[in-house]
């Protein structure tokens, strides 16, 4: 899958499973990247565009509520997308 973006999320001692079913029922097909210390990190697929505004304006309005510090949004980055291909080339830095 070829992400159009990324979504961390910075948490406070969150339910990830509750988290993840709230990102995936605003953007189907969004992807569990990592769920390291306290970031957990989304890729939402391109073809899920229209959705991005109603995430992310439920996502701050319900910050607490999924005991959330806060969200960062970035972009996928040419390396990213070659590396995600499905031409089984393999990438390392």
């Amino acid at each position: 899958m070829v992400s159009a973006l990324t979504v961390d999320l910075c948490s406070v001692d969150c339910d990830v499973d509750r988290v993840t079913e709230f990102v995936e029922s605003h953007c189907p097909g969004a992807a569990l990247m990592s769920d390291i210390g306290s970031s957990i990190t989304y890729s939402l697929p391109a073809t899920q565009l229209p959705s991005f505004e109603k995430l992310f304006e439920d996502l701050s309005a319900n910050l607490s509520r999924l005991s959330l510090a806060g969200y960062g949004v970035s972009d996928s980055t040419l390396y990213e997308v070659y590396c995600q291909s499905p031409s089984g080339f393999s990438c390392s830095v």
